[in-house]
């Protein structure tokens, strides 16, 4: 069984490499070859790994072909949906996800913004909807999240947001009806009673599931801390209900049946509580897993054949997989299983040991037991955390020492508790549910002290090639059997991760990168040993901002912690919209700005005539005037950076009038990126003919209701020889230039990263 989970988890996760989901001929092809395979003993293990790859690529072809229509992206459209979910407030927006009841034709789930919503569409309720949908897409950049990766496993086949809406029934009509109401009166019951502060979100996504109140900065933290298992119902929660279930159900058949067979019946009452809890949290992936081990478990008891827990654990794996096979690409399904999978090699080490002859040696044996599991966890989870999340929380150990006590006996019992007494027992269940709420105060407070320590924020974003070789050697190296040669080596190969760096650029050359990020602009400049950063992206309606979402972790995959300029070309917030955010989390040498920036005090006013050195590039303001009154717009500082021959010019959102002052003054220019995201009120035509660049950049959102870039500017660009391309479009694009060669290749994020999920250019 062992062998055959392996085998259909490498064949199922291999997809991820494909770049368009298997057409049909090729699926019916590889299922003959699966089968052909298959009759042969020395050829099944091929057939057992093609049959992962089929149903991988089966269920890939499926959602593929339920995302929206092309043609009614940006159609206003009228639907009745229902809620599917609990609806999230960012800011002055509501965002869920909601399954379309009518009219046909459109994808399975849909994820909705609406802002100024008014009122909160609440879980399994039916509305109808005036919405505008586009196909799923998100940022492409370096070291950035796949948000595309993401709605695409999770079956979400368009997002879009809410013009207006109307309630039609409040009451949840599908075959889930009951756990969804169960839920909903739940969480209502603890916004009500508590205050709303992180430590309700986390009791609220401990006992229902209901994460939505966990904000993005929270979430940050528990990782940062390795604590974001307890922050989500998963396998130590179920246990823990499990436990309590079969410890009361013992206690009771005793009491009352003492003639019973007490380890039958206890362990088949503790099905439905464990099933139960599973549901009612959502049934994700962690719940999943312990809920399948459990009815494993009980159906192993009264067979009287009881599975290993490691072929257990095999057969779940399985069972997922054919489930839902895209499962394998989440991190909470890797993290999930490799985490038990650990537990269950360190239960192996420590079988058969005897414990001490008193209490207090029984006790220094849990305790180093305890010890020695979250450094089991760490390390072996190394390589994963660090390929998925590009960091290593080096504290879990020790902060899970001192929660995980709290949290699992105190908390978890607590909420469980209060959240079954209702009816009669509603004060006492009223009274448990506060005792909770200041148990996970305590629980917070303590992980926000860990995370004000240095070692939350290593960082390994940066990984190279070597760093993610060695964070893998991590892994084997502290699962080998106890008295294996090299296990010491562990510690060994997670400094060299840790320490590992990207490689820097050549010297005596200079690299452009303009990001993705939507509607705004945020350029990057490097050299072998500085960087320069041109303004800092959009803020947006939800409460994020460029900077928190792309600009810092593109920032942290290359391993810069410094930014030696911050130039912010003007005030407008698709420019300057993530400035506080870059300056809290990098640090930043000097700032220079074209206007004054709100919270921004000490930043230095741009004007023509500065210049600075970095290595061999020579950055030259051209615009605007030390003495000139310019505002908005036409404030904008354009930048040019040369290095040698190579000269690249950053225009912010300066308008004609502007350029006709500027026409004579850069010349000739290797790159441009085009004013104002390509809009008709820049880009004339004298100004596009001084230039004559090889390349222009346009930094511009996809489908964004202006139409930027315009034809009419996309024409006049072209008209002296110079190509194209805009961010909405190739995602990141990044070009180097060095002394004595002529400009590499421009490289395209979204193509260089392209697989089967990712939407076309």
């Amino acid at each position: 069984m062992l062998r055959f989970c392996v085998l259909l988890l490498v064949g199922a996760y291999s997809m991820v490499l494909a770049l368009q989901a298997p057409a049909r001929s090729v699926a019916l092809f590889v299922a003959v070859v699966a089968l052909l395979s298959g009759r042969y003993r020395c050829s099944r293990p091929l057939a057992v790994f093609l049959l992962g790859w089929l149903i991988s690529g089966l269920t890939a072809m499926q959602l593929a072909s339920q995302q929206l229509d092309p043609a009614l992206e940006g159609k206003t459209l009228v639907v009745r949906v229902q809620i599917a979910d609990f609806a999230a407030t960012r800011g002055d927006s509501l965002r869920f996800v909601a399954v379309p009841v009518s009219p046909a034709g459109l994808p399975a789930k849909i994820r909705l913004s609406w802002f100024d919503a008014g009122l909160e569409p609440a879980i399994g309720e039916s509305w109808q909807l005036r919405v505008r949908l586009r196909r799923p897409r998100g940022f492409s950049n370096p070291g950035g999240f796949d948000y595309e990766n993401w709605l695409f496993r999770s079956s979400i086949g368009a997002t879009g947001y809410v013009l207006d809406g109307q309630l039609l029934e409040k009451g949840y009509a599908g075959p889930r009806a009951s756990i969804v109401q169960l839920r909903a009166r739940s969480a209502q019951r603890l916004q009500a009673l508590l205050p709303p502060d992180e430590a309700r979100a986390v009791l609220m996504a401990i006992t229902v599931g209901a994460k939505h109140e966990v904000s993005p900065d929270a979430w940050s933290r528990y990782a940062r801390t390795g604590t974001s298992h307890l922050m989500a119902i998963s396998g130590l929660h179920i246990g823990l209900a499990g436990g309590l279930a079969y410890a009361v159900t013992w206690l009771l058949t005793a009491l009352l049946l003492p003639r019973a067979n007490l380890r039958v019946l206890s362990v088949v009452c503790t099905v439905p509580v464990v099933v139960g809890y599973a549901a009612i949290s959502g049934l994700g992936i962690p719940a999943q897993r312990a809920a399948l081990m459990s009815g494993l478990a009980v159906a192993g008891v009264l067979l009287r054949r009881p599975l290993r827990s490691v072929r257990q654990l095999a057969l779940v794996c399985v069972l997922t997989i054919i489930v839902n096979p895209l499962i394998v690409w989440a991190p909470g399904f890797q993290l999930s299983f490799a985490a038990v999978a650990i537990l269950l090699i360190a239960a192996g080490h420590w079988r058969g040991r005897p414990d001490g002859p008193a209490w207090h040696s029984k006790l220094s044996y849990r305790l180093r037991d305890l010890w020695s599991v979250q450094l089991l966890l760490l390390f072996g989870l190394f390589g994963l955390t660090a390929m998925q999340f590009g960091r290593a929380a080096l504290l879990a150990p020790l902060v899970n020492m001192i929660v995980l006590p709290v949290f699992g006996f105190v908390s978890v019992p607590l909420g469980l508790g209060g959240l079954l007494m209702a009816g009669p027992t509603t004060a006492a269940g009223d009274l448990l549910l506060q005792l909770a709420h200041r148990s996970i105060r305590l629980v917070t407070y303590i992980i926000e002290c860990a995370d004000l320590l240095p070692l939350s924020r290593v960082s390994l974003a940066s990984l190279s090639r070597a760093g993610h070789a060695a964070a893998c050697l991590a892994c084997v190296y502290v699962l080998l059997p106890r008295g294996w040669p090299g296990r010491g080596l562990a510690v060994v190969a997670v400094s060299v991760a840790i320490l590992s760096r990207p490689a820097a650029l050549p010297a005596r050359c200079m690299e452009l990168s303009v990001l993705d990020v939507g509607q705004g602009m945020s350029v990057v400049l490097r050299t072998r040993d500085h960087t320069v950063l041109f303004d800092t992206g959009p803020r947006f309606r939800g409460g994020a901002d460029a900077a928190q979402l792309v600009v810092v972790p593109f920032l942290n995959h290359l391993a810069v912690n410094d930014v030696d300029l911050l130039i912010i070309s003007h005030a407008d917030l698709d420019h300057a919209g993530g400035v506080n955010t870059l300056l809290a989390r990098k640090s930043v040498t000097a700032v220079v700005a074209g206007e004054v920036i709100p919270g921004l005090p000490a930043a230095e006013a741009c004007h023509a005539g500065q210049v600075w050195q970095f290595n061999d590039m020579r950055l030259q303001v051209l615009h605007p005037r030390r003495d000139s009154a310019w505002s908005g717009n036409n404030a904008s500082c354009v930048v040019l950076a040369s290095l040698g021959r190579h000269r690249l010019l950053l225009t912010g959102d300066i308008e004609s009038t502007v350029e006709r002052m500027l026409a004579d003054m850069p010349g000739v220019v290797d790159t441009v990126v085009v004013p104002h995201h390509g809009s008709n009120t820049s880009s004339s035509s004298p100004f596009v003919q001084a230039l004559k660049p090889g390349l222009a950049i346009v930094s511009a959102g996809y489908r964004n209701r202006w139409g930027l870039p315009t034809p009419a500017v996309i024409d006049r660009w072209r008209s002296t020889g110079a190509q194209l391309v805009t961010t909405a479009e190739g995602g990141a694009l990044s070009q180097r230039f060095c002394r004595g060669q002529v400009p590499a290749e421009l490289r395209r994020h979204r193509s260089s990263s392209r697989r089967f999920w990712t939407q076309p250019l």
